[in-house]
């Protein structure tokens, strides 16, 4: 029973699982494509890596909404804080707390640690990588699996506000679509300013507008972003100039 299980393990065990699901799924479904991969060819692959398991889920445990059954949840979720004008309730300050303490430690694993730099130096350019000495089939599956486990933790944090469903991930992954390319692919920071501005923009809209509105808003930036400013607001574009 998940009921009896603590939050913290919860967690923990969500972002085991979807990590060795996400290496698993680097060793089957993209490690073959090999140096034959076009640019558009991993996009499609984790396309139909999503309908896979998606539907794996739903035969496994069904298409109904579900909400989590956690011990310590319920009495989490009868409290709250008033700030002012404004209530927050404990379930929601660990969310962000979570949230924080998990973009923060991705942070500077990534731009302190040497796993981090390896993985930087394969995303800008796996044969000089190698080169330099990285294992960059090593780097790779690791990246797959923090990557992943991450999304795990992402699961859980959503499973706490909302119910959840085998069938939720498409929004959210174009959500996220939308967060990365707004912040500036590549940049960690960039990705956590266009999160906050984002869930802004959606609450405002909630709050002052139609609620229904709220999903046409996110991907209302989506296209703005890729019609005015494709490189994000961090992002930098690279200028290769013939002659120089």
């Amino acid at each position: 029973q998940v009921g009896v299980l603590p939050l913290w393990l919860v967690l923990i065990g969500a972002m085991i699982g979807a990590g060795l699901v996400g290496i698993v799924v680097e060793l089957v479904a993209f490690r073959p494509l090999g140096r034959r991969q076009l640019h558009i060819t991993p996009l499609i692959t984790t396309i139909a890596v999503a309908f896979v398991l998606q539907e794996a889920a739903v035969k496994l445990f069904g298409s109904e909404q579900r909400s989590f059954p956690i011990a310590m949840f319920d009495e989490l979720k009868k409290s709250d804080l008033h700030l002012g004008g404004f209530r927050i309730t404990y379930v929601q300050m660990f969310i962000i707390a979570s949230s924080l303490a998990l973009m923060v430690g991705l942070y500077f694993f990534v731009e302190k640690t040497t796993m981090g730099r390896a993985m930087r130096a394969c995303a800008e350019n796996t044969q000089t990588a190698r080169l330099l000495g990285v294992n960059v089939h090593w780097i790779t599956i690791w990246t797959f699996g923090i990557a992943s486990a991450l999304a795990g933790a992402a699961g859980v944090l959503i499973g706490l506000a909302y119910n959840i469903t085998p069938l939720m991930g498409g929004i959210l992954g174009l959500k996220g679509l939308t967060i990365m390319l707004f912040g500036g692919s590549g940049n960690i920071v960039g990705a956590m300013v266009a999160a906050l501005i984002l869930g802004m923009i959606e609450t405002m809209s909630v709050a002052y507008l139609v609620p229904a509105w709220k999903d046409g808003f996110a991907f209302g930036i989506l296209i703005l972003i890729l019609l005015y400013k494709p490189t994000g607001l961090f992002g930098s574009r690279l200028q290769i100039e013939a002659g120089r």
